[in-house]
């Protein structure tokens, strides 16, 4: 994909980027890759020459149900890199040495990082100085840990050629669908991807963009930097989102290009709002002396294009695309742009609509060189994404109407089966946006065994705003069909998005769970995946720690206002009901607890005595007396077996150290919707 002749044609003296360190030119990255692929080419000649030697590995196949491609071994190289000048060198570097670049989200957790090094089965591991000490924790025995900063002390030597199937970048899709996948993009795919919007958007080395966006997903890394210095363009690089820093940088009046996610224009609005007119005046200019202003990766509302372009002068380009295939539908550069729309297809790029019978709307598919190679060691999930004769099947859902398409959703998420009606879920969301109170929406099917599924929307509101169901429904009974119109309303600080801005369905069907909040000790942490021990229910776990006293009692009400829990389990340690504290204060510091909790509580208790000794016999003893004093309604489980009310029985379940709930605790949860846990007993 890098061509250095390329850019030494456009001269090694042009700027290429910038970022908190200063300017750099493309003679700059060509000099500083050149002398870090040379660090990197020392290591992959001995993992080539390791794969020499072990044929089970010297080949990595992706299959396709039209074709089989079998691309020779090619390693993968992880890196957590900040965004600027050391990302861009490190990225070019790993290509130009033969590598797979598989960037990392520098905001993901180690569990989230360690995923998608053990699954990319990456051999190298590279890292800007303020992240090696997270990555050296994740390091396997055969594994290289390289800081990008070492590019100063390598050596250009002599680079392989690069054959344009050989795999470039493999991105990880998001994970709404399970665990996620590693998409392989070849470099003649990349090439093909940037290709497309370079005539689409007519990108020119005169052009200049910001980026903010993150650089481990297809819109940071293909659209906006791809686009810019595959042609030569300059790219003003942000490490993060800041309104305030954003809009100054539009007031400098040289950008020529925009591109950013519906949440960052919605953040970018709100700081208009409480801009001065001055501020907007300046803001206003700063966007005039723009060309082009582009939106994607979520669907953008119809009320944000509306407002964006009165305040901006600009009529935001919306496309459509996704990891697998870079880009496929764009509205018109020069052109009508219909707000709510996709456009129409990219050069390149062929689109169809798979309909069933007698039905307008059906799956976007697409084919074209643009299209990944296959997800990383997952050829049936490779092959279930094709058709027969080698369409991509996005699970994205349109119509196409006199050839521009509009989505109306995921096929399993955004369309909702209710009363026989297929409703999109991004319909229904444009509607509540128009309404006053509501400053975002997402909406989501709920099961129902009469209508299948019933409407559920989770509603962000304006500041000072309030807003009933009964209101609600009102309001959109005269705007959208009754079926149509939410059954379930949840108001909410935030909606779940992921790093893209993107609402991510799955987690909103979770606010609409009854919520189980487990508080206690340092001990909770052992929980591990708190939403395993209660099916059904959203299940925040709170390790509060400390003492009851003093710790828990002035942080129980800012907690309950958080979380807002429909029931309340909490912990209490064998040291809180041990000899050294009277049973009355126990009593009465539990009391003081409750009287802050409005809705069913319980207690389990947590006996860590190595076996029924002295000290047992006294800790149940306590207990015993601690039970009979709190509120009958209350549920209280330990070491002995007690009954729920109707007569069910709580089982104990003990296994390595892990908490968990049998087969038959899982039954009673549903059976009485009843907060309930297995009893976890450490015996040595």
């Amino acid at each position: 994909m890098i061509n250095p002749n390329r850019f030494l044609e456009l001269s090694p003296t042009r700027a290429a980027l910038r970022d908190s360190t200063g300017s750099r030119t493309y003679g700059e990255l060509l000099e500083a890759s050149a002398r870090f692929a040379g660090i990197l080419r020392t290591q992959l000649d001995a993992l080539i020459h390791d794969c020499r030697e072990k044929p089970s590995i010297q080949q990595a196949a992706l299959h396709t149900p039209h074709s089989t491609l079998h691309a020779p071994h090619s390693p993968r190289i992880a890196f957590l890199v900040r965004p600027g000048f050391e990302y861009v060198l490190v990225q070019w570097a790993i290509w130009r040495a033969g590598g797979i670049a598989v960037p990392l989200c520098i905001q993901h957790p180690e569990p989230e990082l360690r995923y998608v090094i053990e699954d990319s089965g990456a051999e190298i591991l590279v890292a800007s100085a303020e992240y090696v000490d997270r990555l050296t924790l994740l390091l396997k025995p055969g594994q290289k840990l390289i800081i990008s900063s070492e590019w100063t002390e390598g050596e250009p030597g002599e680079l392989p050629e690069i054959r344009p199937e050989a795999g470039a970048l493999m991105i990880y899709t998001s994970g709404t669908t399970g665990k996620p996948k590693g998409a392989l993009t070849t470099h003649a795919g990349l090439a093909a991807q940037i290709r497309s919007l370079s005539k689409a958007w007519e990108w020119s080395p005169d052009d200049r963009i910001l980026l903010f966006l993150p650089l481990h997903h297809v819109h940071g890394v293909v659209n906006v930097l791809g686009g810019a210095l595959w042609n030569g363009a300059f790219c003003d690089i942000l490490s993060a989102f800041d309104a305030d820093m954003v809009w100054n940088r539009i007031c400098d009046g040289d950008l020529t290009v925009f591109m950013a996610v519906p949440t960052i224009y919605a953040r970018l609005l709100a700081r208009w709002d409480a801009a001065t007119e001055t501020e907007r005046a300046a803001f206003r200019a700063g966007c005039a002396k723009m060309r082009l202003m582009v939106s994607g990766s979520a669907a953008l509302p119809p009320p944000f294009f509306h407002r964006w372009r009165e305040i901006s002068g600009h009529t935001l380009l919306e496309r459509y695309g996704m990891t697998e295939i870079g880009m496929a539908l764009s509205n018109p550069l020069h052109g009508e742009r219909l707000p709510g729309s996709v456009g129409r297809p990219l050069p390149g790029v062929e689109v169809r609509l798979q309909k069933q019978d007698g039905e307008e709307e059906g799956e976007i598919q697409v084919r074209g060189p643009t299209v990944f190679a296959g997800y990383w060691n997952r050829p049936e999930a490779t092959a279930e994404s094709f058709t027969g004769d080698g369409w991509f099947k996005t699970g994205d859902i349109a119509v196409c109407e006199n050839g521009v398409y509009r989505i109306l959703g995921r096929n399993s998420v955004d369309i909702i089966k209710s009363g026989g009606f297929k409703i999109s879920a991004l319909d229904i969301e444009t509607v509540l946006l128009d309404h006053p109170n509501i400053a975002q929406a997402a909406v989501v099917g709920l099961p129902d065994p009469e209508w299948g599924e019933r409407v559920a929307a989770a509603v962000v509101l304006n500041d000072g705003r309030t807003l009933s169901l009964s209101d609600l429904r009102a309001w959109g009974k005269s705007r959208m069909a009754t079926y149509k119109c939410p059954s379930h309303l949840k108001v909410v600080g935030d909606l779940p998005r992921n790093a893209m801005g993107k609402v991510v369905k799955p987690e909103v069907k979770k606010l609409f769970c009854k919520t189980l909040l487990l508080i206690g000790s340092s001990i909770m942490e052992q929980w591990g995946r708190p939403d395993e021990l209660a099916p059904g229910f959203r299940v925040i776990n709170h390790a509060v720690g400390g003492s009851i006293t003093t710790d828990w009692i002035p942080r129980i009400g800012p907690l309950l206002q958080e979380v807002d829990p429909d029931f309340v389990l909490c912990y209490v340690g064998s040291n809180d009901v041990g000899r050294e504290r009277e049973q009355k204060e126990i009593v009465r510091d539990l009391l003081k607890v409750r009287e802050q909790i409005p809705c069913p509580f319980g207690y389990f208790s947590i006996i860590k005595c190595p076996q029924r000794n002295e000290r047992h016999c006294e800790i149940t003893k306590v207990c015993a007396a601690i039970r009979a004093a709190l509120p009958p309604e209350d549920l209280w489980i330990d070491t002995d077996p007690v009954f729920l009310p109707g007569g069910c029985p709580v089982p104990e379940y003990y296994v390595e150290d892990q908490l968990h709930l049998t087969p038959a605790a899982y039954a009673a949860l549903r059976a009485h919707a009843q907060p309930m846990v297995a009893v976890w007993t450490q015996r040595n």
